[in-house]
Parts: structure tokens; sequence; C-alpha cells
């Protein structure tokens, strides 16, 4: 999947496209854009063997991932998503 926004690596990404999946800048923004931003926002991972949400014991627990089963910051939530949930 091709993303229309300017991919930048070394740069910072993009915080309202990690988010939304969507950047008002466009090809004039610049941020990096990484490809596996799913559409609507939320990072997935590229390696299907990793876990969809990142699991960091020394953090507190995402409570959206709690209540709901998913978080749309996929990998970069910076919150603990527990296996067992």
């Amino acid at each position: 999947m091709c993303t229309p926004y300017p991919q930048r690596p070394g740069e910072a990404e993009c915080r309202d496209y990690l988010r939304t999946g969507r950047c008002k800048y466009g090809e004039s923004c610049k941020y990096n854009h990484p490809p596996n931003v799913e559409n609507g926002g939320g990072v997935k991972p590229i390696d299907p063997s990793e876990p969809l949400f990142p699991i960091r014991p020394m953090e507190p627990p995402c409570q959206y991932f709690l209540k709901h089963g998913t978080c749309k910051f996929g990998q970069s939530c910076k919150f603990n998503h527990p296996s067992g949930s």
C-alpha cells in the first residue's frame, strides 16, 4: 500500500498521521509518514509474528485496551497491553 504522504526516515513521525491516518499538510509535511499506518490511524506491525499492541510491563496499563480489547495507537502506544486481557 502506497501512502500519499512523504516518507522521511530519520525524521520524527507525524502525530496526526499516526492518530488519524491523515495529514492536512500532505506532501509539504516535514515529518515522516510510515507505510504501516492503518486507514483511520494506528500502526500495524510489519512482522506478522509481532503482537498488535506493545507489551510494556514497566508502564501503566492502557485503559482503553483493557476496556475495549483494542488500541488505535497500535505499536506506538506508550502504555502496557497485557496479553492476558
